[in-house]
């Protein structure tokens, strides 16, 4: 770490029609290394070889005759260009291909996190993304001959896109933090996947109902398929429909005596399910608990509920243990890492391939890991009394 600190003063004096300037000393230039750890000769190279100026000067420690002339070179403002090859120095260049006309906002909780991933691990690092518009050979052939200079390629395609870069991309590590192994019937082995598993957050949740289900969900495929797998674990009392364009929750609600002493499932958006809840409570009706699955584990949560309700929800949440640095880093671009899965899956998956293909001597950051094709997140139920999120044990 390094900080460049410079006194300056300038001073004039205007008497009339002359002018004099203060006689000052030159101003001073200081190098303050905030680093703990000592920096041993082959560090020293390695900030030489990555061009880490500023911080070979800051963390120089050496009896080295050669890296001391360097040392002196760059204090005196000589830039270092006579630099030896450093044998086996690989760039790490990695691929974003992103359809940004179909995934929309999840754009930016790919590449957000990537680049975040990569700042904590400060290495040399090439990254570049490729926006395609849409998932059309069209638009993705003209690419492919680029994205075979790459050792990791991660992309946001849901279909179509995949089984275009499938026929080509052969034996380049492909990651999709968007999609499930399931939903392709014949990839190639160089191809995982990221989806979080609503089936397994479905089971979890009716683990602690008490197996009388009833569901609210919207017309979104999500909702549907959240919804069947419901209907395959568990029978469903009653089951009520919110089209996403009606705000009103009033109308589902015409035989909510159903839901005395029942599991309710929310499949829809957090604002209608907060408002539903409320609702609920206005005609003293009395449901055993609530359950969503990570659809709705958000801290707006928090604000938007009422606190005497809140305690009655539970959440199913894959989303782990997170770096402090990375979490801080996300934060600054504007990414809840703690709340978005797409994010969440985004970088473990990165830091899968970082440890597999870049830098096996280093730890892992996340527990996470694949089965098969598919990265396994660890399904945890999340409560919320005391107005904050807490496991339920």
């Amino acid at each position: 770490m390094k900080k460049l600190l410079t006194t300056m003063l300038i001073c004039s004096n205007l008497i009339a029609a002359k002018q004099e300037l203060v006689k000052i000393e030159p101003a001073k230039v200081f190098y303050v290394n905030y680093e703990k750890e000592k920096c041993s000769d082959e560090c020293l190279k390695d900030l030489l070889y990555k061009g880490l100026y500023i911080s070979y000067i800051t963390r120089f420690n050496s009896n080295d005759e050669k890296l001391n002339n360097i040392y002196v070179k760059l204090l005196n403002g000589i830039e270092y260009i006579d630099l030896p090859k450093k044998q086996q120095l690989n760039t790490i260049k990695i691929a974003l291909v992103i359809p940004e006309k179909v995934v929309k906002s999840y754009s930016s909780n790919i590449i957000s996190p990537a680049l975040a991933y990569l700042m904590k691990q400060n290495d040399n690092v090439y990254m570049k993304v490729y926006f395609t518009g849409d998932e059309s050979e069209a638009n993705i052939a003209p690419i492919i001959s680029q994205l075979h200079d790459y050792s990791l390629i991660i992309t946001g395609f849901q279909k179509n896109g995949i089984n275009v870069l499938n026929k080509s991309i052969t034996n380049i590590a492909v990651f999709n933090p968007l999609a499930k192994s399931s939903d392709f019937d014949n990839v190639n082995s160089n191809f995982t996947f990221g989806s979080i598993d609503y089936q397994e957050q479905v089971a979890k949740l009716i683990n602690i109902s008490n197996n009388k289900i009833a569901v609210f969900k919207d017309d979104s495929l999500l909702a549907s398929k959240i919804t069947d797998n419901i209907r395959e674990q568990s029978n469903i009392i009653s089951l009520k429909t919110i089209e996403k364009k009606n705000l009103n929750v009033n109308s589902a609600l015409s035989d909510a005596w159903k839901l005395n002493n029942s599991s309710v499932f929310f499949n829809i958006p957090l604002v209608k399910t907060t408002l539903l809840a409320t609702q609920i409570r206005a005609l003293s009706i009395r449901p055993n608990k609530y359950l969503s699955t990570q659809i709705n584990y958000h801290p707006m949560f928090l604000n938007l509920s009422q606190e005497n309700e809140r305690s009655m929800f539970y959440f199913a949440n894959s989303i782990g243990e997170i770096d402090e640095e990375i979490e801080y880093i996300n934060d600054l671009l504007g990414q809840k890492i703690a709340y978005n899965w797409i994010a969440y899956s985004t970088s473990v998956g990165l830091d899968y391939y970082y440890h597999e293909l870049y830098s096996n001597k280093k730890d892992r950051l996340f527990k996470d890991n694949f089965i098969g094709n598919s990265i396994h997140f660890n399904v945890r139920i999340m409560n919320s009394k005391q107005s904050k999120f807490s496991e339920q044990k």
